[in-house]
């Protein structure tokens, strides 16, 4: 008897939205008549396999053989229902006497190509020579490549289809139970991937802050020595490789020591020898992560390491701004990094929310609010055939804030600069919209994108203007990132919400 048709659901893997093939589903067997008296084969999972007196069937069913039937068989009922269903014990014995040798033989060439993955995607393969950017890219290209390739060659056992992350389905676990088991081959090796790019960043975030630390003192110590006008602010933009848009803020002296009144050139203010007596300013090394902690809660590197050297400068020329007291931060931007969530499927609107409520002491949670806000239809979410979609209306981004209490007002698309500054002024925070294909300088964004920020403070000159923005991003889990702003106008859509203040200076 030939067994029914078995074959390999295929696939596509995506971080967040799995496709998954289809199929002509097999109909059920034909129901025949039989005596009641008849014994026949129960299969339920996780893979058991009995008669229906109770006395098991030998020889016993892997596990893996029962992962394999519920992958292979494509029916609408499911392996076990259409097993259960077949008309008599022979057709059922004939059946696994034909599943079973192929479910082995799967297993098998299992073995054989994870061991080929975790081979061909060893860190062991990157040559020695590469700099730390280049090295961060390709070891996580390889733990990439690692896990797609740890799906394909477990693919023939892999049951259910990974549901698409959201927040309405709780936990949002790409991975079933059911997989773990044809992963742990490679959790290892994964696992000593992610450690060689955490070091790797952990010793360019060192490094920066050595040498940022080393050119701060030679140039605030030359000034003092020097008795002449010193560097401006522009010079220690450039020494720090951020120059560019911040190259225009004007110059000022130091502000410690006697006040200026010497002669100089306006906004400026030669140092004398008595400036040596005058206590350090506070550490310029504050805008840069300090420990493990701190890199891992603000995500430094979740857009690639080219971005994340570019926060590195950014947060350099933050660090010369702060030594020199030319600029404050309004609303304590890394007191809020705590309250970074990554988003499931489309829900930067309510993220943002979250985080604006996490600010003001409330004890919300993602879940909650995603299953509120689709209740009250502020969000939508569904699975297409390009995964999951969802997302928020612009008109809604305050409706959570306003059923938890906190007022807030939402401008769309007419908003100014300096309607946005004053209103984090006066509260710490806001909720923006972005073009995230400026916003994270990503090609493979589609045109015509919208994306929440929850901006969680601003930087300030002595005169006012603004200087850039701090944001939470929900979009890739980055906190505390501070957008210049040049940046930040080109991909500001000019609509935001203005939240009631205050949002508290700590969490």
């Amino acid at each position: 008897m030939s067994r029914p048709r078995l074959s390999a659901l295929a696939f596509l893997f995506s971080l967040s939205a799995p496709l998954w093939g289809q199929s002509t589903p097999l109909p059920l067997p034909p129901k025949s008549p039989k005596s009641a008296a008849e014994s026949r084969l129960v299969f339920r999972y996780p893979c058991t396999f009995q008669y229906t007196d109770g006395a098991p069937y030998t020889p016993e069913v892997r596990s893996f053989e029962c992962d394999y039937l519920h992958a292979s068989v494509e029916t609408e009922v499911g392996a076990d229902q259409y097993f259960n269903a077949l008309p008599t014990l022979a057709a059922q014995k004939a059946f696994l006497e034909s599943a079973l040798p192929e479910a082995d033989a799967a297993h098998d060439k299992w073995v054989l190509d994870i061991a080929a993955a975790v081979k061909a995607d060893s860190p062991a393969r990157l040559p020695k020579s590469l700099s730390s950017e280049a090295r961060i890219a390709k070891l996580a290209k390889l733990n990439w490549k690692l896990w797609n390739d740890s799906i394909a060659a477990s693919k023939p056992f892999l049951w259910p289809p990974a549901q698409p992350d959201s927040y309405l389905r709780g936990e949002g676990r790409s991975y079933p139970d059911s997989w773990k088991p044809y992963f742990e081959p490679t959790f290892a090796e994964s696992r000593g991937i992610s450690t060689g790019v955490d070091t790797t960043e952990t010793g360019m975030i060192d490094s920066a802050a050595a040498r940022l630390k080393a050119r701060l003192s030679a140039k605030l110590m030359g000034l003092v020595r020097d008795g002449g006008s010193g560097p401006t602010l522009a010079d220690l933009n450039r020494a720090f490789d951020g120059g560019g848009a911040h190259a225009t803020v004007a110059a000022v002296g130091l502000t410690a020591g006697p006040p200026p009144s010497m002669p100089g050139p306006p906004g400026l203010r030669p140092g004398t020898i008595s400036d040596l007596n005058v206590p350090a300013p506070p550490s310029p090394l504050d805008t840069i992560p300090s420990g493990s902690t701190q890199r891992a809660d603000r995500n430094y590197f979740s857009r690639g390491p080219a971005a994340g050297a570019q926060r590195l400068k950014d947060d350099a020329t933050l660090a010369a701004w702060h030594a020199l007291g030319v600029t404050k931060t309004i609303g304590d931007p890394y007191a809020k990094v705590p309250y970074i969530v990554q988003q499931l499927n489309g829900t930067c609107g309510v993220g943002a929310q979250y985080e604006a409520l996490k600010a003001r002491g409330q004890d919300v949670t993602m879940a909650g609010l995603t299953k509120t806000a689709f209740d009250h239809g502020w969000y939508t979410e569904y699975t297409s055939g390009a995964g999951a979609m969802g997302g928020m209306y612009l008109r809604d981004t305050g409706a959570l804030l306003k059923l938890h209490g906190v007022a807030s007002t939402t401008t769309i698309g007419t908003a100014t600069g300096q309607e946005l500054a004053t209103a984090v002024r006066a509260s710490g925070d806001a909720i923006v919209a972005v073009n995230p294909k400026i916003f994270w300088n990503d090609p493979t964004v589609p045109d015509g994108a919208m994306h929440f920020v929850y901006v969680s403070g601003m930087e300030v000159d002595n005169k006012g203007a603004v200087r850039g923005y701090y944001v939470n991003d929900t979009g890739n889990g980055e906190g505390g990132r501070f957008v210049p702003i040049k940046l930040f106008d080109q991909a500001w859509l000019h609509s935001f919400t203005a939240i009631q203040p205050p949002a508290p200076r700590s969490p």
